[in-house]
């Protein structure tokens, strides 16, 4: 009777020990450690201590740059999201902070040198949207500020290829302002869309299902985007084909993920963009890493 109650407990604890052991293989995401190409630029996988996002390349292909919040300064929501400035470079390596502050909509100028970013005044771990853009020189970290009409949060900014203009989208049109002398202008008015970018002639692109889509820099046959600040998905659109389709889950650092803010290496080879593993179920409390995913075109061939 007594060996029997001891198995019997041996029993319990192993099945406690197996139940605990699917608990966590289920709930615990790790990255795709079989995709060569996808790499972890910045962030923190393990305790998601901070929240990054917002990631552009600089045109030499050889620095990013990011968006990053420590997590309990952030509210935990990818629409009202704004940090520090950093870079880092692309294996990884360097990670140094810019400029300190609440900023969101990071652009970087077609020759490099500088940034701009719309600032936010913190409120209790929420981010109020100020009216204005500053430049930041990148060799410096000096400054210069541009005062906007609008109170509010924008959507996007874009550099002009000439680097004499900012263009940002607001919940209306489509504006931009002059970096020399301030002087703004409304530039389209086709009412409310989801994103933009500039072609390499300063042409305006127009997008109604994409979020901050980004225009292959090379042949602009290609934009990708999110269908929303953070999506289960990245999109790319194929001009010349008419189409969209989503990208191959195997190209994405977890099996479920909230992904955004693709960004295009200079090469038209190469993206970065921001992810976080799906934990609660919806988006809004998962801190996000940057990643960078070589050899695009050639995993969705």
């Amino acid at each position: 009777m007594y060996l029997k109650k001891i198995k019997k407990h041996i029993l319990r604890v192993l099945f406690g020990c197996l139940l605990a052991l699917l608990y966590i293989g289920g709930f615990c995401e790790s990255p795709y450690t079989t995709n060569a190409n996808l790499k972890f630029i910045a962030g923190d996988t393990l305790q998601e201590s901070t929240h990054n996002f917002n990631p552009v390349v600089s045109p030499d292909g050889d620095r990013i740059y990011y968006l990053s919040v420590p997590k309990d300064e952030w509210s935990g929501g990818y629409e009202n999201q704004a940090g520090s400035i950093y870079s880092v470079n692309i294996d990884g390596s360097d990670a140094t902070q810019i400029l300190n502050g609440k900023f969101d909509n990071l652009a970087i100028s077609p020759d490099g040198d500088r940034l701009a970013v719309q600032c936010f005044t913190p409120l209790d771990h929420y981010a109020d949207p100020e009216s204005l853009i500053i430049v930041v020189e990148i060799s410096n970290s000096s400054t210069e500020s541009l005062w906007i009409s609008l109170k509010e949060q924008l959507k996007k900014i874009v550099w002009s290829n000439s680097g004499d203009y900012l263009y940002f989208l607001t919940d209306n049109d489509i504006r931009r302002i002059n970096v020399d002398n301030s002087i703004e202008e409304i530039v389209n008015t086709v009412g409310w869309i989801w994103g933009f970018d500039l072609f390499n002639n300063d042409s305006i692109h127009v997008n109604t299902a994409l979020w901050k889509p980004e225009i292959e820099p090379n042949d602009q046959r290609y934009v990708l985007g999110s269908t929303d600040y953070f999506s289960r998905d990245l999109l790319i659109e194929d001009f010349e084909g008419d189409t969209m389709f989503a990208l191959p889950e195997s190209l994405t650092p977890y099996i479920y993920n909230w992904v955004a803010h693709p960004y295009w290496f200079p090469d038209g080879r190469a993206i970065v963009f921001a992810a976080a593993p799906i934990g609660g179920g919806a988006p809004g409390n998962d801190a996000a890493e940057i990643w960078l995913l070589e050899n695009l075109f050639e995993q969705i061939e």
